[in-house]
């Protein structure tokens, strides 16, 4: 069992940081999936472990002190002022990390594209 848990695991982490910018192609670009999921497998090529320990970092690092605080608001406010106010307030709280995710991709999605157009040019 743990040997096929790693064999499904480790390929969707892989694919996971080779899609990751899927989205952007397809919301920004105008893209259809298949030519974001294309244009995503290009661009990530060549920095999948630059990228994953980014991911891991940011995702790991500012994600857990978000969840922290976020649940620590839930409960707290919500014990208070009541369950409805403790989400609202905890989403309030949770938001900057989640621009701050958001943020950290957009530049590394920016400074792959402009190493990907000096190769082509070079």
């Amino acid at each position: 069992m743990l040997v096929g848990s790693v064999l499904f695991v480790i390929p969707g982490i892989i694919a996971y940081v080779a899609f990751i910018f899927t989205l952007v192609y397809v919301a920004v670009e105008d893209k259809n999936f298949i030519a974001g999921f294309r244009n995503s497998w290009q661009l990530t090529r060549g920095h999948w472990l630059r990228l994953f320990g980014l991911l891991l970092v940011v995702v790991a690092g500012i994600g857990l002190i978000s969840g922290v605080l976020t649940a620590m608001t839930s409960l707290v406010v919500g014990a208070i002022a009541g369950e409805g106010i403790g989400i609202l307030l905890s989403g309030v709280v949770g938001l900057p990390f989640s621009l701050l995710i958001l943020a950290t991709l957009a530049e590394a999605f920016t400074q792959l594209r402009e190493s990907q157009k000096e190769m082509v040019t070079s």
